[in-house]
């Protein structure tokens, strides 16, 4: 289902967040990283969702798998001026998706976390 492959990851800063990790998940796996703050463990995470991309090596899911990752940020991240759409909707605009293309599945992650019907509230509004 996912393959990562040798993949690296330093930040502009000079900071090695990875370096050759390789690891391959087959469907109906269930993983957990841990370590220490600082090892890693985000990095890898964003890499998987499509957030971030490698300096070196891949990731790479399988062809029946393409947009069908969930993320969960540490820290609160959403965007307070935008509506819960548009928080919905930023990984996948971020992918070059377009809004138009992206409203069904927008609207159906929000109804499964019984949203439907606050698409245009901001997050203060939410509880």
């Amino acid at each position: 289902m996912l393959t990562v492959e040798h993949a690296s990851r330093r930040f502009p800063n000079g900071t090695q967040a990875l370096a050759d990790v390789s690891l391959r998940i087959a469907a109906g796996d269930f993983v957990a990283l841990l370590g220490p703050s600082g090892c890693g463990k985000s990095t890898l995470l964003r890499l998987i969702a499509g957030l971030d991309q490698p300096d070196a090596g891949t990731v790479r899911w399988d062809a029946s798998e393409p947009g069908s990752v969930g993320f969960v940020f540490q820290d609160a991240t959403l965007l307070p001026w935008a509506s819960a759409a548009d928080n919905v909707r930023l990984p996948l605009r971020l992918r070059g998706e377009r809004a138009a293309d992206s409203a069904p599945r927008v609207a159906v992650a929000l109804a499964r976390v019984g949203l439907a019907g606050f698409e245009r509230a901001r997050p203060r509004e939410l509880s």
